[in-house]
């Protein structure tokens, strides 16, 4: 048996040495030790006041290490840099005069053609480090980023890191990635048996009605001159109908937007934001922020932030049911995203020691695995480095949350008069009402609700 044992990690970043106890007597002196480790191969990064400390103090039995290579500097993988400013969407949309419309909200990004929309930024591979056997060692590999060319854009002629628009349109970031410059579409008739359902990718007008049991779905803007009857209607932006929408409680309305209609009478409708210029009658209205509508008589209706109606409910008592979720659902997804951490934590704990045990009971005393046991040491690694990139997009998540729920604005349901029968929910917290409330503004406190006079304000 050798009185120098020398041992590498897989990497080569780290190399150690053992002493038997049976030569603590017939210790290796300090040239020894760097004979070994030069005939071994070790030739970066050794620590001659280690190798000293062990001599001085004649350390056996444990492995020691004695030389450390230095670390790759990793890189940072390629990203794409949208070029077009779009931090005024959603702003109202400015008059003649200078005043602005609070009910008329720009969601349309418009550019021309030649307009640079986004760029490539090229990756960075990093720097290499050095084994500790004078060997290169590369940075991990890093991903590069590719421009996706959507509908209506092209790559710059001088430049094919830019992406550029090759027609006057809209701009529509969609959600795999792809920039596309739509134009718009129109129907001058109702959607009927003479079209079939109708699929656009872009902003669609119908001038006349969308009649039951067809769908209708765009990437833009949708816009009905009429009513809809029973049917489907889905837009990616925005929902203007003129008409009424009512139905059997089989029809339904999606919109990411915000959706305007004349009238819903047992329909099913969720968007960003709900204004109804008259009734909700029998129907169920999400929407993510707020739903306003002069009356609402039946049904449930449920806004994130506030519910501002005329008149809830009727003389008859019946029943109607306002919710405001407020940062429920923020919160619920706060929760859940915490309980995948811990169990990202458990994960990664029990990897580490899976491959803290497959290093210490199946390396040889040269530092190498059997193929098979290599094979399981990258798989454990491969594993490790999945539920840290894992955690780190995770704790962002939950970072954004947080910062949401910060910023989220108080919760309120505003009516003129609200009649009994009327169910207030907000968050979790519910109450019927058993009495007629005129001009009020509900909010939640630590009491229950409070009940203030709108007009005072």
């Amino acid at each position: 048996m050798n009185r120098i044992q020398i041992t590498h990690t897989p990497d080569g970043q780290r190399a150690l040495v053992f002493v038997p106890e049976e030569y603590r007597e017939a210790y290796p002196q300090f040239d020894e030790f760097r004979g070994a480790l030069k005939e071994d191969g070790v030739l970066y990064g050794t620590n001659d006041e280690v190798l000293r400390t062990l001599v001085s103090m004649k350390v056996c039995g444990r492995k020691v290490e004695v030389a450390r290579g230095k670390a790759p500097v990793p890189g940072k993988a390629g990203r794409i840099e949208l070029l077009i400013d779009v931090r005024d969407k959603g702003r109202p949309l400015e008059r003649e005069d200078g005043s602005v419309d609070h009910r008329d909200i720009a969601y349309v990004v418009n550019v021309s053609r030649g307009t640079p929309l986004a760029k490539r930024i090229p990756p960075d591979p990093g720097l290499p480090g050095t084994t500790v056997f004078g060997t290169v060692a590369p940075p991990p590999p890093v991903e590069d980023a590719q421009l996706h060319q959507g509908g209506g854009t092209c790559l710059d002629t001088d430049n094919e890191d830019i992406l550029i628009a090759n027609t006057d349109g809209a701009l529509i970031i969609r959600n795999d990635g792809y920039i596309d410059v739509r134009t718009r579409k129109v129907i001058g008739h109702d959607v009927d048996y003479s079209t079939g359902n109708v699929s656009f990718s872009g902003d669609l007008s119908i001038r006349g009605a969308i009649r039951g049991g067809f769908t209708v779905s765009c990437t833009g803007n949708l816009t009905v001159g009429g009513g809809i009857e029973n049917a489907t209607a889905k837009s990616e932006g925005n929902i203007d109908i003129g008409g009424v929408a009512a139905g059997s409680g089989e029809g339904s309305i999606l919109c990411k937007g915000e959706l305007r209609v004349r009238q819903l009478e047992r329909f099913k409708a969720a968007a960003s934001r709900v204004i109804v210029k008259e009734a909700v009658l029998q129907s169920t209205v999400e929407a993510m922020e707020s739903i306003r509508a002069a009356t609402i008589i039946g049904g449930r209706v449920r806004a994130g932030v506030c519910i501002t109606v005329g008149n809830s409910g009727n003389e008859s008592e019946t029943a109607t049911h306002l919710h405001v979720s407020g940062t429920q659902e923020l919160e619920k997804n706060k929760y859940d995203l915490l309980k995948e951490l811990t169990s990202l934590a458990n994960r990664i704990g029990q990897t580490k020691q899976a491959l803290f045990a497959l290093v210490r009971d199946q390396m040889d005393p040269g530092g190498t695995l059997s193929a098979e046991q290599e094979s399981e040491f990258q798989e454990l690694r491969e594993k490790y480095y999945a539920s840290v990139t894992d955690v780190s997009e995770n704790e962002k998540r939950i970072g954004k949350l947080e910062q949401d729920i910060r910023a989220f604005p108080p919760s309120f349901i505003e009516a003129g008069v609200v009649y009994p029968g009327t169910i207030v929910q907000f968050g979790s917290y519910t109450k019927k009402m058993e009495r007629i409330v005129r001009n009020t503004r509900i909010s939640l406190s630590e009491n229950g609700l409070s009940f203030e006079n709108s007009k005072a304000k």
